[in-house]
C-alpha cells in the first residue's frame, strides 16, 4: 500500500488540522476554502488537542497576519493555502513537521481500520515520504528526464505521457520545485 504522507496534499492537511486545532482551542478564523473539510479533520484535531494541550495555539490574527485573502474574499485560493502552510511552518517550526506525522498516522490509522472491515490485507506498506528521505523519487526523476519524454514549461517539469496513450501530459514537478 503506498502512503502518500509526503507533498503538497499532506501540507494541506497539516494547515487543515491547524485551523481546526486552533478553533478548538478558542480561536476564530476562517477554514480555508482550499483545505479538507471533512469531519474527520475535527477529529484528529480533537485528538491532537488531548495530546499536546495548546502548545500550537497561536493568536488568529499572528496566524492570517499579511495572508493573501481567500477566495470567499476574492484572492486565490491556491495562494492563500499556500501562504497558510508557510505561515503554519514558520509559527510551529519543529512541531509543525510532527503535527503532520499525527495527522498522518490517524489517517494511515482509518484506511487500515476500513481495509480490515473489508477483509483486505497489504503485505506492505510504504511511504512516500521515505521514498523521499532515501533519494529513490529524486533517481526516479533522473531517469524519467534521461528518457527523452520530459520537458519544461514555465519552470515546471512535465512527463510526455500523451506520447504513450494518455489525453494529456502530467505534471512531474511544480515551479517551486514541489513533486506532484
Amino acid at each position: 500500500y503506498y502512503v502518500n504522507d509526503a507533498g503538497r496534499q499532506t501540507d494541506i492537511l497539516g494547515a487543515s488540522l491547524w485551523v481546526r486545532y486552533l478553533e478548538l482551542c478558542g480561536e476564530k478564523l476562517p477554514f480555508p476554502a482550499n483545505g479538507y473539510p471533512a469531519d474527520y479533520i475535527i477529529q484528529t484535531a480533537e485528538m491532537l488537542k488531548g495530546m499536546v494541550g495548546e502548545s500550537l495555539r497561536r493568536p488568529a490574527d499572528q496566524v492570517m497576519a499579511g495572508l493573501p485573502p481567500d477566495e470567499a474574499e476574492g484572492g486565490d485560493k491556491e495562494a492563500h493555502i499556500d501562504a497558510l502552510i508557510a505561515r503554519a511552518r514558520e509559527l510551529l517550526g519543529d512541531n509543525y513537521a510532527r503535527m503532520v506525522r499525527i495527522g498522518i498516522g490517524q489517517q494511515v490509522a482509518a484506511i487500515r481500520g476500513t481495509l480490515d472491515d473489508f477483509g483486505v490485507q497489504f503485505d506492505r506498506w510504504f511511504s512516500e515520504r521515505e521514498m523521499v528521505e532515501r533519494g529513490e523519487i529524486a533517481v526516479a526523476m533522473d531517469k524519467l528526464k534521461a528518457s527523452g519524454l520530459t520537458y519544461e514549461q514555465d519552470g515546471a517539469l512535465w512527463l510526455r505521457t500523451s506520447e504513450l496513450g494518455d489525453e494529456k501530459d502530467r505534471g512531474l514537478l511544480r515551479s517551486d520545485g514541489t513533486h506532484t
